[in-house]
C-alpha cells in the first residue's frame, strides 16, 4: 500500500503540474480514485495536494475541466481526511477560501459548465464533501494559527453554501451534503436555534429514505455525522426522528459500498457519545453492532478508514452501553472482527491503535470478561499484540533520532492490554502471553519508559505481579513457584539470546541486562537448586552463550556482584575484558565502603627506595586508592599515576637491580634465582612488585613488563605441566614424556639431581669454568632415585626446573602475597 501510494502520487502531481490535455482528465480522475480514502494519509510529499489546491484556483470560465475538477477534489477531500499536518497544511494556504469560491463560481456558471442537472447536482455534492472535511472539526490538527484561518474563512463560506441551495432547491444531494457542510459551518453545541436544526435534519432523513441511491445515501450518511460531531442537539434529534434507525438499515443494504459502510460506523461512533440522545438503544434494537461487526469481517482489508471506524463504533457502543453491549459485542464475533482487521493492517498505527482501545474495553469488562479471554484467545489475540508491540518499538525513532510519541503511546495501549490479558488469569492466556514471546517487547517498552535502573526494576515488578500474580520483591524477580510462567520466560529468553549471535549491538543492551540477564540468573539458580553435585556446575545452556553474558557485564559491572555471580564463581567463563570490569567495580565498592588511598611522594630517582617506606606503613597494603605527586612538582591527576607505573616498571625490570630475568632475548620476564630475598621482611622486592602488579590491575593501569608464561601461570596457582616444557624445550619434552609412559622407570636408573645448562644454574654453579651445573631437585637428591611411586613428583620439579623457575620458589611466593594484599 505505502508504495503504491507513492507512485499514484508521484504521477498525479506531473499530471496536474504539467497542463495536461483534456483528454488526460479521466486518467488523473481514475488515478485519484486508484487509493482509497485511507490510504492517501500514506503519501509523504505535498506536491499533489498542493498542485490540487493551484488547480481548483485557476479553474474559472472556459477553463472549467470536469475530470480535472473532480480528481483534483478526491485528493484534496482525501488530504483532508488524513494526517493532521497535511490539514493544518492546507488550512494556512487558505484551500477552505478556494473552495468556496470555486462553488461560487460553479454555482454562477452553472448553466455553461454544466448542462445536465444529475450532473451539477453531482459536482456541488462533491465541491461541498471536501469542503466540509477541511473546516470540520477546527481543532483537530492542534494548530492554532491553522484554527484561526478556519474561523475567519468558514462564515463566508457558510453564506455562499446557503446561497447555494437556495439557488439550486430541487437538487438533492445539494440539499443533504449542504445541510451537513452548514453543520460543520454554522452550528457549535451552545447554538439553540431550532430552525437550522430542524432544516438540517429534514434533509438528512430524505437522504436516508432515498433508498434506491447508494451515493445519496452515502452522501446523507456523512451529513448525519458531521451534524452528530459538530451539534450533539442535531444529532439526538435526527436520532429520535429515526436517522439512526434508518443508518442501520442503510449499511445493510448496501453490504458491499465500502463508503456507505465507513461513513455509517463513523457516525454510530459520534452518535454514542452523547449518551442522553438515546442512540446507543436505537441501534441495538435496529442491529447495528451485528451490522458493524459484519462490515468489518466483510472487508478486512479494504481500507484503514472502516477497521478505525468499526472500532470506534464498538468502542463508543460498549462504552455507553456498558456490560451488556460488551457480552453482545464478543457474542456477535467483534473479537474476531477485531484481531481480523489488526492481521491485515499490521503496520498501520491507526488502526492498531482503534483495535487495541477496542479490544481493552472488551477484555476489561466486569461482565462476560470470561468468554471475552477464551475467544481472544482462540482468535490468537496474544500473537497479534506481540506483533503490533514489536512494529510500535522498532518503528518509534524517526530518522532524526527523535522517539516517535505516537508509536509509544501505541505501545503503551497495547501494554494496558497485554496487562489486562495477564490480570484475566486464565491458564491459557498466561502461557500464550509467554509462548507467543509478547514478554520480550513489553519489556522493551518498560525499559523505555523508565530507562533508569530503579524506575525500570519498579515497572517490571508491578507488572509481574499484576499479570502472573507473583510476589516480585527486591531479591529478584524469578523466585517464585509458577513452573509454567519461569519455563516460558526460559525459552523466550534462551532464544533471544541465539538470535544475537555472540554480539551486543546499545539497541539490545537496555533490555538484555534488565530482562535477559534476570532469567539467565534464575536459571542457574533453579539447576543449582536441582542436585548437590550441581552446585558447582552452570547448565550447558547457559555457558554457551557466557561470552556475551561477559558483555553484559563489561556495559554493568555489578552485574557480577548479583546476577552474574556465577560467573566470578566459575572464573573459566570470564572473558579478559569481563574480569577488567569486575576488577574496577571492586575497586569502587570498596571505595564505598570507606577504604583509603595510598598517597605516594617520591622522586623521579630512587623510586623503589620511596616506595618500600610508603607501602610499609601500617595498612597501606589494604587500601584501594592511589594518589601520586612527584617531589617539587606541581602537576597532579591521573596521569602522573600512570607515569608513575612505567617508571616503577622500569626500575623493576632493570638488569642492574637483577629482580627479573630474562631467558628468550629479552621478550619475557621471571624472577631471577640470583635475587636476594629475606624471608619474612615486609620491604621484601618481590613483595613491593607484586603489590605494584596489584595495584597497576585494580586501577586498570598497564605496566611495561611482560612476564613469562611459566611464571604467570605459577602467580594464578596453575600446575606447570610438560606441554609448558614442549615450547621451550622439545628434546627435555620427549624425555620427560618417555619418563611418564615407562613401566620401568627405575631401569633408567634416575635420580631427583639434574645436570643442567639453564643460565641461571650455571652460573650459581661452583664450576665458574663448565657450561653446565648439577642441581639437585630437591634437598640430597642425588641420593634418592626415582621409582614407579615417586615419578609424577620427579616430572614436576624437573618441569618447574626446566622453566628456570625451581630455584624461584621464594622470590615467587613473595610476589604472590603481594600481589594479594591490594586485591
Amino acid at each position: 500500500a505505502d508504495a503504491r501510494a507513492q507512485n499514484v502520487a508521484r504521477r498525479a502531481e506531473h499530471l496536474l503540474v504539467s497542463g495536461i490535455a483534456a483528454r488526460d482528465d479521466d486518467e488523473l480522475l481514475s488515478m485519484a480514485n486508484t487509493l482509497p480514502d485511507s490510504d492517501w494519509d500514506l503519501v509523504r510529499i505535498d506536491g499533489p495536494f498542493e498542485a490540487a489546491l493551484e488547480r481548483i484556483r485557476t479553474m474559472k470560465g472556459a477553463a472549467w475541466r470536469p475530470g480535472l475538477m473532480a480528481a483534483a477534489l478526491v485528493i484534496i477531500r482525501s488530504a483532508a481526511n488524513g494526517q493532521p499536518e497535511r490539514l493544518a497544511a492546507m488550512r494556512r494556504q487558505h484551500a477552505i477560501a478556494a473552495l468556496g469560491e470555486a462553488l461560487a463560481e460553479l454555482s454562477r456558471a452553472a448553466a455553461q459548465l454544466i448542462q445536465d442537472s444529475e450532473q451539477l447536482d453531482a459536482w456541488l455534492a462533491n465541491v461541498i464533501e471536501a469542503l466540509g472535511w477541511l473546516a470540520g472539526d477546527e481543532t483537530a490538527t492542534g494548530d492554532a494559527s491553522a484554527n484561526e484561518v478556519v474561523q475567519a474563512e468558514a462564515s463566508p463560506v457558510a453564506e455562499t453554501l446557503e446561497r447555494t441551495m437556495r439557488d439550486f432547491p430541487d437538487l438533492p444531494k445539494l440539499q443533504v451534503i449542504g445541510a451537513g457542510g452548514l453543520g460543520w459551518l454554522r452550528l457549535s453545541p451552545n447554538n439553540e436555534d431550532e430552525e437550522p436544526r430542524r432544516d438540517a435534519a429534514a434533509s438528512v432523513l430524505r437522504g436516508l429514505r432515498s433508498h434506491g441511491d447508494g451515493a445519496m445515501t452515502c452522501l446523507a450518511l456523512l451529513s448525519f455525522g458531521w451534524l452528530s460531531f459538530a451539534h450533539p442537539p442535531t444529532g439526538a434529534l435526527l436520532t429520535k426522528e429515526g436517522a439512526a434507525r434508518l443508518m442501520v438499515e442503510a449499511m445493510q443494504r448496501h453490504p458491499l459500498n465500502v463508503r456507505i459502510q465507513y461513513y455509517g460506523c463513523g457516525t454510530i461512533s459520534w452518535l454514542v457519545k452523547d449518551a442522553s440522545g438515546g442512540a446507543t438503544r436505537v441501534i441495538r434494537d435496529a442491529g447495528g453492532v451485528e451490522t458493524t461487526i459484519a462490515s468489518m469481517r466483510l472487508h478486512p482489508d479494504a481500507g484503514r478508514s472502516l477497521q478505525v471506524a468499526g472500532c470506534m463504533a464498538l468502542t463508543g457502543l460498549m462504552i455507553s452501553g456498558k456490560a451488556i453491549m460488551q457480552q453482545t459485542v464478543v457474542s456477535l464475533g467483534g473479537t474476531e472482527a477485531i484481531l481480523a482487521g489488526m492481521r491485515n493492517h499490521n503496520e498501520d498505527r491507526k488502526v492498531l491503535l482503534a483495535s487495541t482501545i477496542c479490544l481493552h474495553m472488551l477484555l476489561s469488562g466486569a461482565s462476560g470478561a470470561e468468554i471475552s479471554h477464551i475467544r481472544f484467545g482462540e482468535a490468537g489475540g496474544c500473537e497479534g499484540l506481540r506483533r503490533a508491540m514489536e512494529w510500535a518499538l522498532e518503528t518509534a525513532t524517526q530518522e532524526s533520532g527523535e522517539p516517535d510519541t505516537e508509536k509509544l503511546q501505541l505501545a503503551d495501549h497495547i501494554l494496558e492490554v497485554i496487562l489486562v490479558v495477564g490480570r484475566g488469569g486464565k491458564t491459557e492466556a498466561v502461557s500464550a502471553l509467554i509462548e507467543d514471546g509478547a514478554i520480550v517487547p513489553v519489556m522493551k517498552r518498560l525499559l523505555i519508559r523508565s530507562p533508569g535502573d530503579t524506575g525500570f526494576i519498579k515497572s517490571l515488578q508491578q507488572w509481574l505481579t499484576q499479570v502472573f500474580h507473583l510476589n516480585v520483591g527486591p531479591v529478584g524477580w524469578l523466585l517464585y513457584d509458577v513452573e509454567q510462567v519461569r519455563a516460558g520466560l526460559e525459552r523466550v529468553v534462551m532464544a533471544h539470546l541465539e538470535d544475537l549471535h555472540g554480539s551486543i549491538t546499545p539497541a539490545h543492551a537496555g533490555i538484555t541486562l534488565r530482562l535477559i540477564v534476570p532469567v539467565v540468573s534464575g536459571i542457574v539458580r533453579q539447576h543449582r537448586r536441582g542436585e548437590v553435585a550441581a552446585l558447582s556446575s552452570v547448565p550447558e545452556a547457559v555457558e554457551r552463550h557466557a561470552s556475551i553474558l561477559c558483555a553484559f557485564a563489561c556495559i554493568e559491572p555489578a552485574l557480577l556482584h548479583k546476577e552474574l555471580r556465577f560467573l566470578v564463581d566459575h572464573p573459566r567463563l570470564l572473558t579478559l575484558e569481563a574480569k577488567r570490569a569486575w576488577l574496577a567495580c571492586e575497586r569502587q565498592r570498596l571505595e564505598i565502603l570507606g577504604r583509603k588511598a595510598v598517597r605516594v611522594e617520591t622522586g623521579r630517582t630512587s623510586i623503589l627506595n620511596d616506595l618500600c617506606g610508603t607501602l610499609a606503613v601500617e595498612g597501606a597494603a589494604n587500601a584501594v586508592g592511589l594518589s601520586v605527586n612527584f617531589r617539587g612538582e606541581a602537576a597532579a591527576g591521573d596521569g602522573l599515576r600512570r607515569e608513575w607505573f612505567r617508571l616503577v616498571a622500569r626500575e623493576l625490570s632493570d638488569p642492574a637491580v637483577n629482580l627479573f630475568a630474562s631467558y628468550d632475548g629479552g621478550r619475557t620476564l621471571q624472577p631471577s634465582p640470583t635475587s636476594s630475598v629475606q624471608e619474612g621482611a615486609e620491604g621484601s622486592y618481590f613483595q613491593l612488585a607484586g603489590k605494584v602488579v596489584g595495584l597497576a590491575l585494580l586501577h586498570g593501569e598497564t605496566l611495561p613488563m611482560r612476564f613469562s608464561g611459566p611464571f604467570l601461570k605459577r602467580i594464578l596457582g596453575h600446575v606447570l605441566t610438560p606441554e609448558d616444557v614442549q615450547a621451550v624445550d622439545p628434546d627435555s619434552y620427549k624425555g620427560i614424556q618417555f619418563v611418564l609412559e615407562t613401566d620401568d622407570v627405575e631401569s633408567l636408573c634416575l635420580t631427583f639431581s639434574e645436570v643442567s645448562d639453564h643460565p641461571a644454574d650455571v652460573v650459581l654453579s661452583e664450576d665458574t669454568r663448565g657450561s653446565h651445573a648439577h642441581f639437585d631437585l630437591v634437598p640430597g637428591g642425588s641420593e634418592i632415585e626415582v621409582t614407579e611411586k615417586n615419578k609424577n613428583e620427579y616430572v614436576r620439579l624437573k618441569v618447574e626446573h626446566k622453566l628456570g623457575l625451581l630455584r624461584c620458589r621464594s622470590q615467587i611466593d613473595a610476589f604472590v602475597k603481594g600481589l594479594h594484599e591490594p586485591l
